[in-house]
């Protein structure tokens, strides 16, 4: 062992730092195939404040090419969580089995209390590397004339290895100690032979054995690779491919396509042609399950035979040619089915889309639910397409069970077929009643801004907030319009404002009536009788008055008067708009009259036809 010691004084964190630099050699294991490796310890102690400190240390270790500047050969080591104990401490750096190639190398240390934020101490200046990690190069030396001269070689010929007593200079086993590196070389008799040439090959000359073709792969291309040159296996065994020590990509071999596996060590493909890309932790492997499948990446996916799963985590594309590209939870199980994304495990869940319908789709949304034939879900939540070719666009709480129905909104419930049902956001079932029905819930009323409406059809219903049923419509005859009510138990039509709450007048050119007239609250067959009235009769305070005296309507406020000016005879013309009311004259009585409604004085001789009509 050769060993340098060096004293460095810095500063660090407002303290002075003594650190005397003890540096071992390569511990070398050269046990039988086992590899020297390029890591050699480092051991040193550590004066913090004039005392030797124990506790945790964070180290940074760089290797250099110059005492001061130049250039830094492999990465820098950072060695966090070092323990040290009354200031001495063991590392064990590693810059790489090409960093110590004979020429003088420096080693540069920084050194801080562990978990700090504060800027690592630099120790200077730096250290010199003594011969012993030096030693590493003559493992594996850079050419042969490193070891062996040109000229020692050319003297070396066939047979130039003598044994007493052996005509040949054959060696044998018998004549090799166990467990030395050249055991299989029996009888051998014309030597080596190497020459140039594109392939790797061993092959028996005479009693002996010829190595022709190069005998590196290199790093930085290849040039005049002849047909049938590779870089794997002969044997039924996978290649591997590592990254710090870990497995990061595998090509196993298989009765067909060869399975290609990235990612974490425990990820797996059944059967022929699978492909995992990477991801994958403890416990949430990736596994390809059958032939042809594909996983992307992300933890926990399995894809089936001829599926894919992009990524995520916990999705399974379990039917042939099923897809699911990402999201979480999500399984596809369908022949040929889809899920973009969504699903989750957050806030209760997990919420799992799941297409288990044939070429059935969800693209994205969670808790979603596409079991139909060529059902499709376009997002939201908690939605069920189940019916075939059923549709649900979005919203929440949907659901499409008729085939090809349509639901979308809120609590929409399409469950006949063809049928399309929007339902608004109140949280309240609002289902198809028949098929190929278009339902709406419009809690704020439907707006059409267009110059016109026109349905084809036989008639326009509005079920009304008592099952009212009014329609406006035809009987199909062509020659009138029919304003009325679908339900049995209705029989008035009523032209009301719901803006002021009261009746509306009803304009016509003519009016036909069928059956016998009536006054609300009056029967059928109510009396009706017509007379004609003149001014004949008058009251102080009543010139503007016709009092009209008969016993069918005296003292009757519900009588129905209908008045008109009679022109005929000699009774004198009045032109004046005319009103009728139920006077309360002198004496205590009421009686009806005909009045002016300017309220200027009845003319004498003033004559009118009365309808009265009695309930």
């Amino acid at each position: 062992m050769v060993s340098a010691t060096k004293s460095m004084k810095a500063t660090h964190s407002g303290r002075r730092l003594l650190l005397p630099l003890i540096l071992f050699s390569v511990v070398a294991r050269l046990g039988a195939a086992l590899p020297l490796g390029s890591a050699f310890t480092y051991q040193g102690r550590l004066q913090d404040g004039g005392g030797y400190p124990t506790g945790l240390y964070e180290f940074q270790a760089s290797l250099w090419d110059a005492p001061l500047g130049g250039a830094r050969i492999g990465e820098t080591n950072i060695m966090a969580a070092v323990p040290v104990t009354n200031g001495l401490f063991v590392v064990s750096v590693d810059f790489g089995a090409g960093a110590f190639n004979g020429s003088a190398r420096w080693l540069n240390l920084l050194v801080r209390s562990n978990g700090v934020a504060t800027p690592p101490t630099v120790l200077s200046p730096r250290t010199a590397v003594a011969p012993a990690p030096q030693a590493l190069f003559a493992v594996s030396a850079a050419t042969a004339s490193t070891a062996i001269s040109a000229s020692t070689a050319a003297a070396v010929g066939p047979n130039a290895v003598k044994t007493p007593g052996i005509v040949d200079g054959a060696v044998t086993a018998a004549k090799i100690g166990n467990g030395e590196v050249v055991k299989s070389l029996n009888g051998l008799r014309d030597g080596v032979s190497l020459s140039a040439g594109t392939n790797i090959a061993i092959t028996p000359s005479g009693n002996g054995l010829v190595v022709s073709g190069s005998l590196d792969w290199k790093l930085d291309g290849n040039v005049g690779n002849a047909p049938g040159q590779f870089v794997g296996t002969r044997d039924n065994q996978p290649l591997v491919m590592k990254v710090n020590s870990a497995t990061g990509l595998r090509v196993e071999p298989s009765a067909g396509a060869p399975n290609l596996i990235g990612g974490y060590a425990s990820n797996s493909v059944a059967g022929v042609g699978g492909v995992i890309g990477g991801g994958g932790f403890a416990s949430f492997p990736n596994q390809v399950s059958d032939s042809y499948g594909f996983v992307g990446g992300g933890a926990g996916n399995v894809a089936g035979k001829l599926a894919v799963v992009g990524g995520g985590q916990k999705n399974i594309a379990k039917g042939p040619h099923a897809t699911v590209a990402g999201g979480g939870w999500n399984t596809a199980s369908g022949i040929s089915s889809f899920i973009g994304g969504g699903g989750g495990d957050s806030f209760g869940g997990p919420w799992p889309n799941t297409a288990s319908g044939d070429w059935s789709a969800i693209v994205g949304g969670w808790n979603g639910t596409a079991s139909g034939y060529s059902s499709v879900i376009g997002g939201g939540a908690n939605n069920i397409a189940s019916g075939a070719f059923s549709v649900i666009p979005g919203g929440a709480n949907n659901l499409a069970t008729g085939p090809g129905s349509f639901a979308a909104g809120s609590y929409a419930k399409s469950v006949h077929q063809g049928a399309f049902v929007w339902a608004d956001s109140a949280v309240a079932e609002f289902a198809s009643s028949a098929a190929d029905e278009l339902s709406v819930r419009a809690g704020g009323g439907v707006r059409l801004q267009t110059p016109s409406v026109s349905v084809a059809g036989g008639y326009v219903t509005a079920k009304g907030f008592g099952n009212e049923q009014a329609f406006l419509g035809g009987d199909g005859t062509g020659n009138d319009v029919e304003v009325g009510s679908l339900n049995a138990s209705v029989n008035t039509v009523t032209l009301w404002n719901r803006g002021t709450s009261s009746e509306m007048d009803m304009t016509a050119r003519d009016v036909a009536i069928k059956g016998v007239p009536r006054a609300p609250g009056a029967g059928v067959n109510t009396a009706t009788f017509a007379f004609l009235a003149k001014k004949t009769n008058s009251f102080p305070g009543f010139d503007h008055v016709l009092l009209i005296d008969n016993p069918l309507i005296n003292e009757n406020p519900n009588a129905f008067l209908f008045v008109q000016h009679n022109y005929t005879g000699d009774f004198r013309l009045d032109t004046k708009p005319v009103g009728v009311y139920l006077y309360s004259i002198p004496g205590g009585i009421r009686r009806w009259g005909i009045y002016h409604e300017d309220l200027s004085p009845m003319p004498a001789g003033s004559a009118y036809n009365v309808m009265v009509v009695k309930p």
